[in-house]
């Protein structure tokens, strides 16, 4: 029942976010209580997402975690449905590890995810305008509620710099199956 404007300073096509990797994680919020909240809503849309089909950009992968005990559920499988967590065979552990998990999880293809999202966006009557930000006060020229979602931009847009970047590295590795 709002009209939405999603205002950034470029396409997101143009943006460290279409390049970046997408795997589901509770990882390093609080408080725990809605962490697994937000979590589980998290997986279960993405989850959605996947049976789309791949025009919305999201998949679901076998992850496999290493842990210290892998009888024990990880913290993960705590926020996700149950039964998408399980041991480990010894042909799915990376070497000289003695325990491990294997979870299925939601991955994003950062790219053809946004492109998704804008679509349906638009198809809900959104706006998009490119545009930089100068100050948080410039947005409510636009509207008078605003959502920031600045990602690194925050470290200027809001005069904080200890903004940084806390993960930054993905690894995708295709195992092939034993006896192939």
């Amino acid at each position: 029942g709002h009209a939405v404007v999603v205002i950034a300073a470029a396409a997101s096509a143009h943006t460290v976010s279409a390049i970046a990797g997408g795997l589901w994680s509770p990882f390093r919020a609080g408080p725990a209580d809605a962490v697994r909240r937000w979590s589980r809503f998290g997986y279960d849309a993405y989850s959605r997402m996947s049976e789309a089909g791949p025009g919305a950009g999201v998949r679901m992968i076998d992850v496999v975690l290493v842990v210290d005990d892998d009888a024990a559920p990880h913290c993960w499988e705590s926020c996700a449905p149950a039964g998408v967590g399980r041991v480990a065979s010894i042909e799915e552990r990376p070497d000289a590890v003695d325990a491990a998990r294997v979870m299925r999880v939601p991955s994003v293809d950062t790219a053809v995810h946004l492109a998704y999202l804008r679509e349906r966006l638009e198809l809900e009557g959104a706006s998009f305008v490119e545009k930089r930000m100068s100050t948080p006060q410039d947005a409510f020229a636009h509207a008078p509620v605003v959502v920031a979602c600045p990602g690194l931009a925050a470290r200027e847009l809001f005069t904080d710099a200890e903004v940084e970047p806390v993960r930054g590295v993905v690894v995708v590795v295709e195992v092939a199956a034993p006896g192939a």
